[in-house]
């Protein structure tokens, strides 16, 4: 169970807070929720303590564990070219699975589809999205400045 002031990472919304654990009467039954504050954003959301693992709420890493994701983004490249529409539901799919290891998997085949193709519309949205979750939550471990940690994966290329 979470407390309030965790740092924790819902899928496909990035980094946040609990900001407070709240009970709220559903038909007739009091049910507990967590008050999420996401980082990146004007977004709070009321979480079920009892159903944080169907949503795949999870704390946000660790710092060594940050610094593993940013250095591994030397290794990593795009994969080969691929229809977009199978290519947007695969990134989808990474996404929604909420690991950092998926979400900079995402990241780094963008970039470099970026360098080598540029982006469709569909890809920079789908960019913006997966740099804003994946920055939230190494910037929630390193509590340091978003943007230097993208200029430090950016680096990687």
């Amino acid at each position: 169970m979470f407390k309030v002031g965790d740092k924790i990472v819902y899928p496909m919304h990035g980094a946040g807070e609990i900001e407070a654990i709240e009970e709220r009467m559903i038909d007739e039954k009091a049910v507990k929720y967590y008050r999420v504050k996401i980082y990146s954003g004007n977004i709070t959301l009321m979480v079920p303590v009892n159903n944080t693992s169907g949503v795949q709420l999870r704390p946000v890493v660790s710092r060594t564990e940050a610094r593993r994701v940013i250095d591994g983004f030397d290794c990593m490249r795009e994969d080969p070219d691929i229809p977009w529409n199978k290519r947007y539901k695969e990134n989808v799919d990474k996404l929604k699975t909420g690991t950092v290891d998926s979400v900079a998997d995402v990241l780094s085949g963008l970039i470099q589809r970026e360098k080598n193709h540029g982006l469709s519309t569909s890809d920079r949205k789908m960019f913006i999205l997966t740099k804003s979750i994946l920055c939230s939550e190494l910037n929630a471990a390193l509590e340091t400045d978003t943007s230097e940690i993208f200029e430090e994966i950016l680096s990687k290329f």
